[in-house]
Protein backbone atom coordinates (compact mmCIF):
# COMPACT_ATOMS: atom_id res chain seq x y z
CA UNK A 1 0.00 0.00 0.00
CA UNK A 2 1.24 3.58 -1.00
CA UNK A 3 1.14 6.28 1.60
CA UNK A 4 1.06 9.53 0.25
CA UNK A 5 2.42 12.37 2.50
CA UNK A 6 -0.16 15.31 1.69
CA UNK A 7 2.45 18.65 2.00
CA UNK A 8 0.73 21.83 1.89
CA UNK A 9 1.97 25.36 0.33
CA UNK A 10 0.49 28.73 1.57
CA UNK A 11 -0.13 30.98 -1.05
CA UNK A 12 -0.60 33.84 1.11
CA UNK A 13 3.32 32.95 2.20
CA UNK A 14 4.31 34.43 -1.39
CA UNK A 15 3.56 37.95 -0.41
CA UNK A 16 2.51 38.73 -4.12
CA UNK A 17 -0.40 39.97 -5.85
CA UNK A 18 -2.83 37.17 -7.14
CA UNK A 19 -3.94 38.94 -10.18
CA UNK A 20 -2.66 37.55 -13.43
CA UNK A 21 -1.71 34.24 -14.94
CA UNK A 22 1.89 34.68 -14.93
CA UNK A 23 1.84 34.93 -11.00
CA UNK A 24 -0.15 32.21 -11.30
CA UNK A 25 2.74 29.94 -12.86
CA UNK A 26 5.07 31.67 -10.32
CA UNK A 27 2.70 30.22 -7.65
CA UNK A 28 2.95 27.15 -9.49
CA UNK A 29 7.12 26.64 -9.38
CA UNK A 30 7.03 27.83 -6.08
CA UNK A 31 4.96 24.98 -5.12
CA UNK A 32 7.00 22.43 -7.14
CA UNK A 33 10.30 23.55 -5.30
CA UNK A 34 8.87 23.06 -2.02
CA UNK A 35 7.35 19.83 -3.07
CA UNK A 36 4.14 19.95 -2.02
CA UNK A 37 1.28 18.43 -3.17
CA UNK A 38 -1.34 20.59 -1.76
CA UNK A 39 -2.20 24.45 -2.54
CA UNK A 40 -3.83 26.08 0.84
CA UNK A 41 -5.89 29.47 0.08
CA UNK A 42 -6.61 29.86 3.59
CA UNK A 43 -5.97 33.85 4.51
CA UNK A 44 -6.01 34.96 1.01
CA UNK A 45 -8.65 37.55 0.61
CA UNK A 46 -8.55 38.39 -3.19
CA UNK A 47 -8.03 36.67 -6.21
CA UNK A 48 -8.48 37.75 -10.05
CA UNK A 49 -10.42 35.52 -12.41
CA UNK A 50 -7.25 35.22 -14.62
CA UNK A 51 -5.48 34.02 -11.57
CA UNK A 52 -7.48 31.76 -10.02
CA UNK A 53 -8.46 29.98 -13.57
CA UNK A 54 -4.55 29.46 -14.46
CA UNK A 55 -3.97 28.11 -11.01
CA UNK A 56 -6.95 25.65 -11.66
CA UNK A 57 -5.50 24.39 -15.05
CA UNK A 58 -2.11 24.35 -13.59
CA UNK A 59 -2.39 22.57 -10.40
CA UNK A 60 -4.72 19.88 -12.00
CA UNK A 61 -1.97 19.28 -14.93
CA UNK A 62 0.40 18.94 -11.85
CA UNK A 63 -1.76 16.66 -9.98
CA UNK A 64 -2.16 19.40 -7.51
CA UNK A 65 -5.01 19.91 -4.95
CA UNK A 66 -6.26 23.18 -4.42
CA UNK A 67 -7.43 23.39 -0.48
CA UNK A 68 -9.23 26.17 2.22
CA UNK A 69 -10.72 28.00 -0.23
CA UNK A 70 -12.48 31.11 1.74
CA UNK A 71 -15.60 31.43 1.38
CA UNK A 72 -15.62 35.24 -0.67
CA UNK A 73 -13.11 33.23 -3.21
CA UNK A 74 -15.32 30.06 -3.67
CA UNK A 75 -17.80 31.27 -5.45
CA UNK A 76 -15.36 32.24 -8.57
CA UNK A 77 -13.52 28.90 -7.65
CA UNK A 78 -16.84 26.66 -8.61
CA UNK A 79 -17.45 29.39 -11.80
CA UNK A 80 -14.21 28.18 -13.44
CA UNK A 81 -14.09 24.61 -12.15
CA UNK A 82 -17.91 24.09 -13.96
CA UNK A 83 -16.54 25.64 -16.61
CA UNK A 84 -13.53 23.75 -17.19
CA UNK A 85 -15.58 20.62 -16.61
CA UNK A 86 -18.44 21.28 -19.01
CA UNK A 87 -16.06 22.61 -21.38
CA UNK A 88 -18.43 26.42 -21.51
CA UNK A 89 -17.26 29.97 -20.55
CA UNK A 90 -19.54 30.89 -17.35
CA UNK A 91 -19.43 34.03 -16.10
CA UNK A 92 -20.44 34.82 -12.24
CA UNK A 93 -23.57 36.02 -11.37
CA UNK A 94 -23.06 39.87 -9.87
CA UNK A 95 -25.47 42.04 -8.52
CA UNK A 96 -24.81 45.51 -9.76
CA UNK A 97 -26.51 49.26 -9.92
CA UNK A 98 -26.51 51.38 -12.76
CA UNK A 99 -26.09 54.93 -11.56
CA UNK A 100 -27.71 57.34 -13.80
CA UNK A 101 -24.45 59.85 -13.01
CA UNK A 102 -22.29 60.63 -16.20
CA UNK A 103 -18.29 60.68 -15.23
CA UNK A 104 -16.16 62.76 -17.65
Amino acid sequence: MLNFMKKTFHLKDLNIVFATREFANFAIESVKDHKANEISLQDVESVSRSFLDELYILSDKNHMQITDIPENILPLFEVIKKSHQDQVLYAPKIKVTVSSKTFA
